[in-house]
């Protein structure tokens, strides 16, 4: 799959300037089995060489020219005298995208290595002109010469950026594919390790088995994992420990109180102390969590939430005693009470992020201007 942009015709020939967005292929899920990509289905070509393609992103924009239903023909060879080819349409229609993709019907079995049957490939290439008053496009089809003009829906992986085609997770790999993780902080605190600013870690998975597990990824029942730090070269880790921190490389984010568990709460100084450590003088803002609606049909969260937010004051009460630039927010109002602000009784729709920005904005804007005075 190759999607260009068009810039326009080459002054005095029959070309076209392009420029690439974005290239992928589709790699089959027996050669994925047992291996770093067992849950990426699309790989990143040209300039993308080496990127994972967002599989969301891949799967819409596959199934949409699956899907595609044109709205009219507006050409259709042997139903008109006029001539049509690639450069007639840029000139009539005018041509801002050339899409080109190859289908493989059928793929052989292991012992081809699952390689494209030759007679049931096909390559196309799709013309697209820029999009009209009406958010419709005109695409021409050499292989089907003719023209139709298609609804802008079903190209609206058109608007993407090249950045908004890549896996945007930067830990996303089976562990039993990793030989090294390298760590480096600026704090003095890295791994839990006080006075410890760079620390890698070695892993041995050579006593795992090497089938895969029934999810395609890699056996690592036998993992083992040593450290290298302040000139201790060697040192053994506990695997447990070490696996609960890959999974917080691999799904760090920044989550707010609705995900975050009492227990988890109970890090919060240490992490304090941290951001601290590094901003001395930058205000910061505990917040407990909105007025959910599923609360009042759930009496098991609302416990969990009234617990959770009790336990935020507290520990805001314990910092604020040699911290006096750290601030609370009581939550509870962000998004008003009359149930109109979310979509699912959880997460917000725009009105309910407007009311909780228009909440915010005087404290935060009052504590930024004292922070920079």
């Amino acid at each position: 799959f190759n999607l260009s942009s068009v810039s326009g015709l080459v002054p005095g020939t029959d070309k076209v300037e392009t420029e690439i967005i974005v290239g992928f292929s589709y790699i089959p899920i027996e050669l994925r089995k047992g291996t770093f990509y067992a849950h990426e289905p699309y790989i990143g070509e040209d300039f993308m060489s080496g990127f994972t393609i967002n599989s969301y992103r891949g799967d819409d924009c596959l199934q949409n020219l699956q899907m595609m239903s044109p709205i009219r023909t507006v050409y259709l060879d042997n139903e008109t005298d006029k001539a049509m080819d690639e450069i007639a349409f840029a000139k009539e229609y005018g041509v801002a995208y050339i899409l080109t993709f190859t289908f493989n019907a059928a793929r052989g079995d292991e012992s081809t290595g699952y390689a494209p049957v030759g007679d049931q490939q096909y390559t196309q290439a799709v013309w697209i002109s820029p999009k009209t008053d009406d958010d419709t496009y005109f695409v021409y089809n050499e292989i089907f010469d003719m023209v139709v003009e298609v609804s802008a829906g079903y190209f609206e992986f058109l608007d993407w950026t090249s950045f908004q085609w890549i896996e945007a997770d930067i830990f996303g790999g089976n562990i039993g594919h990793l030989e090294k993780v390298e760590f480096e902080s600026t704090t003095g605190t890295t791994a839990g390790l006080t006075g410890i600013k760079d620390i890698d870690f070695l892993l041995d998975n050579s006593a795992s088995s090497n089938e895969p597990t029934a999810s395609g990824n890699v056996d690592t029942s036998g993992l083992k994992v040593y450290a290298d730090y302040a000139g201790q070269l060697g040192q053994a880790v506990d695997v447990k420990n070490f696996r609960n921190l890959y999974t917080t490389l691999i799904y760090s984010s920044l989550e707010g109180m609705a995900n975050c568990s009492k227990a988890q709460l109970d890090r919060l100084k240490p992490f304090i102390k941290i951001l601290r450590d590094a901003h001395p003088t930058t205000p910061i803002i505990l917040c407990g969590n909105a007025h959910y609606t599923y609360r009042r049909l759930n009496t098991e969260t609302e416990k969990s939430v009234a617990e959770k937010d009790a336990r935020l004051v507290e520990l805001y009460n314990e910092i604020r005693k040699t911290d006096k630039n750290v601030y609370y927010m009581d939550a509870d109002p962000f998004i008003g009470y009359d149930e109109e602000a979310t979509v699912d009784g959880t997460h917000f729709t725009d009105l309910g992020f407007i009311r909780m920005a228009e909440y915010l904005y005087p404290t935060v804007n009052k504590l930024v201007k004292k922070s920079t005075k």
